[in-house]
Parts: C-alpha cells; sequence; structure tokens
C-alpha cells in the first residue's frame, strides 16, 4: 500500500502535479488524498512485501547524524554511480550534498524520488537544460542513488538498526497494519550479517511488545511481525549464507525469519549469468529445507520469462511484482495454476517506470464481471520502499 502519490500524477502527468497545479488545485487534492489516506488507514491490513532499508525515517537518520557529526565521513566523498555506463559522468559529490543539508526535510530531498522532491534535487540541471522535459521522470537510477545517501549512515551501526527497526512497527502499528513480513539483506547492513539481523529482530521485537502495550481496548487489534531475509542479485558470495541464516531463524519466534527472497535486479535468471548458480541453488535449498521463496521478477523490461523461471525453476511461492506478464496468458496461467501471489507495489513501480501501462488497465478489466473468472489469480498492493516514494 502507497498512499503518497495519486493516480492522475503518476499515470498521466496531468495538471494535478505538485508542480504544475495552482494552489487551490493543490488544496482540493490534498483534501482528496488525506481522506482516501484516513479511509485507508482506518481498517486492518497485512503487508508482504516491504524492505526494511527503503523504510528507513530520514528524521531519526538526519537527528542521528546532527547528534553525532562525525558521522559525515561514513559518507563518501564521491562516487561513480556502478550503473552508469556513460565515461563522461562525473561522480555524484555525495559528503558534499550531504553537507550542504541544513534540516531535516533538505535531507529527505536527496533520500526520496516523490516528484516534490525530485524536483528541489534536479533544479539546477532543469536550470541548466532548457531541453530538459518540464518534469523529472522517475527512474530505477534514481532510486538507488537514493539508497547512498542514507546506507552508509546504518552500516555496522547496531544501535541505529535496532531503533529503525523499533521505529518502523511504531509506523505499521499507525497504519493499522496488523501483519508485516519485513525483508532486507542482512549482509548489506552489516559485515557481520548475524549481529545484524540479531539487532533488528531485537527492534522489530521491542516495537510488538510496546504496540501491544499500549492499546487501548480488548478488540485492537494485535500486531505481528516477520522477516524475510534477501539475497541481492549481484552479491552471489551471500546467497548460500542467506539461507543458512533462513533455516537457523526459522523457528525464532516472535519476528522469525519465514521466508527468503532474490532482490536488486534479475540477471540471474539467465543461465550464463555469473549470479545464476547462486540465487537458484539457494532457492532450491530453500525448497528441500521447507522455507517459502519470494522473488523480485516480471519487474523490468523484458523480464516477462523470469515469472515463469521464478515459478517452474526456483520454486517460488510469491512474485515480488510481475506486472510484465500481463499479456502473456500463459504465464498467466501457470500463475492461477500454481495459486502464485503477486506482490504488487504501483507507486514505487509506476515512479521507476516498471510499471506498464496496459497492467494497470488489465487491472481495471479485472475488476469486470467477464473478466474475473479468466484472470482470477492473487495480487496484494504493497508500500515496497516507503521511504524513497
Amino acid at each position: 500500500m502507497s498512499f503518497q502519490a495519486s493516480s492522475s500524477e503518476d499515470l498521466d502527468g496531468g495538471p494535478t502535479s505538485w508542480f504544475d497545479a495552482d494552489d487551490d488545485e493543490k488544496k482540493d487534492n490534498d483534501n482528496q488524498q488525506s481522506s482516501i489516506e484516513l479511509w485507508v488507514q482506518n481498517f486492518p491490513k497485512i503487508e508482504l512485501h516491504v524492505h526494511l532499508d527503503g523504510s528507513f525515517n530520514t528524521t531519526e537518520l538526519w537527528e542521528h547524524l546532527q547528534k553525532n557529526p562525525h558521522m559525515i565521513h561514513c559518507i563518501p566523498i564521491e562516487l561513480k554511480l556502478p550503473w552508469d555506463t556513460n565515461p563522461d559522468t562525473p561522480p555524484v559529490k555525495l559528503r558534499e550534498l550531504v553537507s550542504a543539508c541544513t534540516t531535516s526535510l533538505d535531507y529527505t530531498h536527496l533520500c526520496t524520488c516523490r516528484r516534490r522532491y525530485r524536483k528541489i534535487r534536479h533544479v539546477e540541471e532543469r536550470k541548466n537544460n532548457k531541453y530538459l522535459h518540464k518534469k523529472v521522470q522517475g527512474s530505477l537510477e534514481d532510486m538507488l542513488l537514493c539508497f547512498q545517501f542514507f546506507l552508509p549512515l546504518v552500516y555496522n551501526n547496531y544501535d541505529l538498526l535496532e531503533h529503525l527497526a523499533y521505529d518502523f512497527v511504531k509506523r505499521q502499528k499507525e497504519q493499522n497494519i496488523i501483519y508485516t513480513e519485513v525483508r532486507y539483506s542482512p549482509h548489506m547492513l552489516a559485515k557481520d550479517p548475524r549481529m545484524a539481523h540479531q539487532s533488528i529482530t531485537k527492534g522489530l521485537r521491542r516495537g510488538c511488545i510496546d504496540a501491544a502495550a499500549a492499546a487501548t481496548a480488548p478488540n485492537d487489534n494485535m500486531l505481528i511481525v516477520n522477516q524475510i531475509l534477501c539475497g541481492i542479485d549481484f552479491q552471489p558470495d551471500w546467497s548460500n549464507d542467506v539461507i543458512d541464516m533462513a533455516y537457523e531463524f526459522r523457528n525464532d519466534f516472535p519476528c522469525a525469519v519465514v521466508g527468503v527472497d532474490v532482490a536488486a535486479g534479475e540477471t540471474h535468471f539467465a543461465p550464463d549469468s555469473p549470479f545464476h548458480n547462486a540465487q537458484f541453488n539457494m532457492c532450491r535449498k530453500a525448497k528441500k529445507l521447507g522455507i517459502p521463496v519470494t522473488i523480485h521478477a516480471g519487474e523490468t523490461p523484458n523480464s516477462t520469462q523470469n515469472v515463469r523461471a521464478a515459478i517452474l525453476d526456483y520454486g517460488a511461492k510469491r512474485i515480488g511484482h510481475g506486472y510484465q506478464i500481463s499479456n502473456n496468458d500463459d504465464i498467466i496461467e501457470l500463475a492461477k495454476s500454481k495459486n502464485i501471489n503477486f506482490e504488487t507495489c504501483l507507486t514505487s513501480s509506476i515512479v521507476c517506470g516498471s510499471v506498464l501501462l496496459n497492467f494497470v488497465s488489465f487491472i481495471e478489466r479485472r475488476k469486470e464481471k467477464s473478466w474475473r473468472n479468466e484472470f482470477s489469480f492473487f495480487y496484494r498492493y504493497s508500500y515496497n520502499l516507503p521511504l524513497i516514494f
């Protein structure tokens, strides 16, 4: 569930944009959006696809940096973005950009892809390029850049990881999300992944305990949070350790590990990929050990067949995103026959350009009676990366 952008803003780029609407129209949009958010917030929800590292509270991160100014040295001075293949593109001056922030909101501008913040981040580029489109189009690369401004602050910082995990549970409770499976790569958060998992688990449990203690009525919804550990597409050396940790902590309730994922790319699906064997073997081992598998697949262009491979070869029971299959009846039928759940994250994926407009049309068509039996498989809406979007 993502409540931060209206469909009209993201799909057709009409005058409901934060940039283009006049003040009265913005106010009407804000009021309408607030009404929708309140309505959604008030009923119990289940969250199956949300990344912990994409859910950190930027205010908490900013306050931590202000209390510990030496932490600025954790931010690299500059970084040549590994996904930018243009040799003439200069490195991004990460530390200079963070140092230039004077408020929490300034820092949030760096760490988010929301349209009104992307405008601020790219304002100088707009001034210097008269041919630049009026609106800054979001992209997967823009999203990946956001992580570079805060992940160095939390790496190996176990106390901060615990605090951020606790804060995550608090915000889930505020949204009346009664069951969450939060996912992350422990290897991306610390040199010792088990210590990262231990700190996060401690924070999650403390958050659940405090949420239960704060209940004001017997019928207050119970809050349950479990974990999914992620293998990372381009980090094959981590995968065997991920499945070993998942098996080790599978019964460690509350806040146990209930599954594994392969995230951050789909290149591993290619049989000749240097990442294929590690990710494939991790998922097959998970199946043998009885650990459920969910995989990011069918999110990027030309990745339709990755969904088939995820289901038939990797043994996935849930698919993260999967939008590219919307025009492939064979894979849709396969998903139906296997009772596959699709974890869709429309706001983040539309902003990044991952969602095809025909997938959105497909959802609309499925609401019609004549489509219900033909395309009756499960899809769930999720936050994905609430910090970034």
